[in-house]
């Protein structure tokens, strides 16, 4: 990367800020546009100025930094800076990219550094080929979905998809062992690309109807749909889904 990282600062201390500000500067490699001093305030200026790195304190008054996390519609990469090493696992769970602790050292900042660009190229490779996957005609459905796992990009076979599910903010699906993959594509996006065998069945699933072994009526209209993959997945439809079950179950 030629360029700087765009970056804010999170903290709800000026003098972590200040510190903290020198030490990137130092580096030569971020361009600080914004700074703020709780979740809150983080949130809005990450939302609207969308940054490719935040350096997130954790404790914060109002909103702490796992808090302001669920807030943002935008996805930077993310930098926990904290004096408290207990966060780590969780803060990890949150898919950020690393974890330094108070007061943060140049070396260490390197090795942070270091990271970002493997990452940064990486999240490039991924951004093209979901490109190339968003614009295929709705005449030539895609037959594979990327995923990303650690560092590794793999490409996971549709007709192996039993069925896609939405849960909060995020979109993971199954594949017939039942093993559990995260996707960045929202549902909405998936209905029109998936091939024809995807229907969806709810609000929150999709599901491939070739993995589909059995119906069996519900409460309301609705229908209890067996899976035939490796834990035999129960789906419940939701309620104005008819048109949908009638393609599920053409002849």
């Amino acid at each position: 990367m030629n360029g700087k990282y765009s970056c804010i600062l999170i903290d709800d201390e000026p003098h972590a800020r200040f510190r903290l500000r020198q030490i990137l500067e130092q580096t030569g490699k971020f361009e600080i546009i914004a700074e703020a001093k709780d979740g809150i305030e983080g949130a809005v200026l990450i939302n609207e100025l969308q940054p490719e790195v935040v350096f997130l304190d954790i404790q914060m008054p109002g909103m702490d930094g796992f808090e302001m996390l669920k807030c943002i519609e935008y996805d930077p990469f993310v930098i926990f800076c904290t004096a408290f090493d207990q966060y780590a696992i969780k803060a990890f769970e949150t898919h950020s990219i690393d974890y330094l602790l108070k007061p943060v050292e140049l070396p260490r900042l390197v090795k942070t550094i270091g990271k970002l660009y493997r990452l940064s190229e990486q999240k490039s490779v991924i951004q093209k080929i979901q490109s190339e996957f968003q614009i295929k005609s709705a005449n030539k459905k895609s037959n594979i979905i990327p995923v990303k796992i650690g560092d590794r990009i793999i490409l996971v076979s549709l007709d192996m998809v039993a069925y896609f599910e939405a849960s909060d903010k995020s979109v993971h699906f199954y594949d017939s062992k039942s093993k559990k993959y995260l996707t960045d594509y929202s549902l909405q996006m998936l209905e029109s690309k998936l091939p024809d065998c995807f229907i969806r069945v709810s609000r929150s699933v999709i599901i491939n109807r070739n993995f589909l072994s059995e119906c069996r009526r519900h409460f309301k209209g609705k229908y209890v749909l067996l899976l035939n993959d490796l834990e035999k997945s129960k789906i419940t439809t939701g309620n104005g889904y008819s048109e949908q079950l009638k393609k599920i179950l053409e002849f």
